[in-house]
């Protein structure tokens, strides 16, 4: 049996819908990894080291859970966790079908299995473009990112 969770991702930045999702992975699996990531489609808003401490302050409360930066591919990272499952959320069926593409590309490189987990309708429309649209156009952000998370962001 797999009993490491890696959970990449761009975290541009973090919301409370990545943590319910690394919550309910970390109550599954003995441990949970969490992978700061480029993702090379889009450009990050916020540096990788930046990105890399929202997530640590919003998962400090998960005991099993770590916080780790990565230039590197996806499936070259999974290609040294053979005791990983990779696990993502999805919030729609859009997510869906880019996910599905995603392990059709990684799976036959790495060989790493990938658990989908659903996000819930409370998390649907949550998404860190949106809190990066809230945050430039002065929405309501705060509802939408971890608290430990919300006195980083304003000091950005």
């Amino acid at each position: 049996m797999k009993k490491l969770a890696v959970m990449p991702g761009s975290y541009d930045p973090v919301t409370k819908g990545h943590v319910e999702i690394i919550r309910r992975a970390a109550s599954i699996f003995e441990g949970c990894e969490v992978v700061v990531m480029n993702n090379w489609f889009k450009h990050s808003h916020f540096s990788l080291e930046e990105r890399v401490a929202f997530c640590r302050a919003a998962l400090a409360h998960l005991s099993n859970v770590t916080v780790v930066g990565s230039e590197a591919l996806l499936y070259e990272y999974l290609a040294n966790r053979p005791d990983a499952v990779l696990v993502k959320g999805l919030r729609n069926g859009e997510d869906l079908l880019w996910e599905r593409e995603q392990t059709a590309y990684n799976f036959p490189r790495c060989g790493v299995e990938t658990l989908y987990l659903d996000a819930g309708d409370a998390w649907q429309g949550v998404s860190s473009t949106l809190v990066r649209e809230r945050l430039s156009d002065g929405g309501d952000w705060e509802s939408l990112v971890p608290e430990a998370v919300v006195p980083l962001l304003r000091d950005k």
